[in-house]
């Protein structure tokens, strides 16, 4: 492997109960296009790649992919997803033909497939214990990032029929503002907000070919009542059976109201307020944020650039840091692509607010400047 090209490792999987062997394992080089995505909101991470000759150099050669092979994906000497192959899609043209593969982590299938649970009904269990418990089926390991709190044990998760393991663990992990994706491995990680920070950052006229910021107002609103439906209308700590919690955002200056429903059943208002919290601020966040694009894959110490990790930024054409005073924010999205244009990595950051739960307010402009 040289030095930040793609290879895929294949191998042949065998179905074994519900769980898989694997065989026949084989790399896969010399891919033209190349584009891997990971993200703290993405969940599975995905890529794609293609090339203009009947297939890639392989090792035997000759050697075919089919849909649904097992895959891990390196990109130099960094292994950066372990999943499958969902789609191999060859084609031609006059001139050519090429040969393109998709394919996503392991964790597609929490996504895509039903969770599957005796009962359907967990209770008084950690988050950790519920991710678990629902991945372990498709084998798939769960674990805390170090140093994360993951919480008290959530009184009671009721799974509904048909949905999915993920839908279920990203509606426990807000509760606990944790953020929910996928390892190098595969694998699920909980973790906590900003538990790694970039040996390097980004910054205007160093190593930031274009950037562009937004602001955006239309996704905010001005008041947020989260609705909770109790079933403990008959106990003796008082109040309604629908509990209503309301928060205010004082950046909005006109009404604007949302009502969000709190799925949870137990816990009274104070889940109530959570879930309005949580509301508040992932808008709050995703109404200020930047996409830069970078001219490489790795920080100043050789690592990938990888999501829910702090990076400075300094970027002065955006009202964003100094060289004295750099920003710190986090990376939620990360795009790595090899092509025609040469070798870019996108990426999105925001403030690392944005994924907390609890209320903030971000100044959108300088306090030099007039918007009229």
């Amino acid at each position: 492997m040289t030095s930040d090209d793609l290879t895929l490792r294949v191998s042949t999987p065998t179905r074994n109960g519900n769980g898989y062997t694997l065989s026949n394992a084989r790399n896969l080089g010399g891919w033209q296009d190349v584009r891997f995505t990971r993200g703290v909101e993405r969940c599975p991470s995905d890529f794609q790649t293609s090339m203009t000759d009947v297939y890639p150099m392989a090792d035997p050669p000759d050697m075919q992919v089919q849909p649904g092979d097992f895959c891990e994906v390196f990109l130099g000497g960094d292994r950066v997803s372990t999943g499958w192959v969902d789609q191999f899609i060859p084609g031609f043209n006059d001139g050519s033909h090429t040969v393109t593969l998709t394919g996503r982590s392991k964790c597609q299938d929490l996504v895509d497939c039903a969770a599957v649970y005796d009962g359907f009904q967990l209770s008084n269990a950690s988050v950790l214990y519920i991710a678990q418990t629902l991945a372990a089926p498709f084998g798939i390991r769960a674990a805390l990032a170090p140093g994360t709190d993951q919480g008290a044990p959530v009184e009671q998760v009721v799974i509904l029929a048909g949905e999915t393991a993920y839908d279920v663990l990203e509606r426990v992990c807000r509760y606990r503002g944790l953020l929910l994706y996928d390892t190098t491995s595969g694998d699920l990680e909980i973790s906590s907000v900003g538990k790694a920070t970039a040996a390097s950052g980004f910054q205007e006229g160093v190593n930031v070919e274009r950037a562009v910021a937004m602001y955006s107002m239309n996704q905010k609103f001005s008041d947020y009542y989260a609705i909770y439906q109790g079933l403990d209308q008959f106990s003796d700590i008082g109040g309604a059976p629908n509990q209503i919690a309301h928060l205010v955002d004082p950046s909005v200056q006109r009404y604007r109201p949302r009502v969000v429903l709190s799925e949870n059943v137990m816990g009274g208002s104070v889940i109530a307020e959570d879930r309005a919290k949580w509301e508040l601020s992932r808008r709050q966040g995703r109404s200020f944020l930047v996409r830069l694009t970078t001219d490489s894959w790795r920080d100043a110490a050789g690592a990938l650039y990888a999501p829910n990790t702090l990076a400075p930024l300094v970027l002065p054409s955006l009202k964003l840091g100094t060289p004295q005073s750099p920003v710190m924010w986090l990376i939620a999205e990360a795009t790595y692509k090899r092509g025609r244009n040469g070798t870019t990595c996108e990426l999105v950051l925001m403030p690392p607010q944005a994924f907390y739960q609890q209320p903030f307010i971000w100044a959108q402009f300088g306090p030099d400047q007039t918007v009229q």
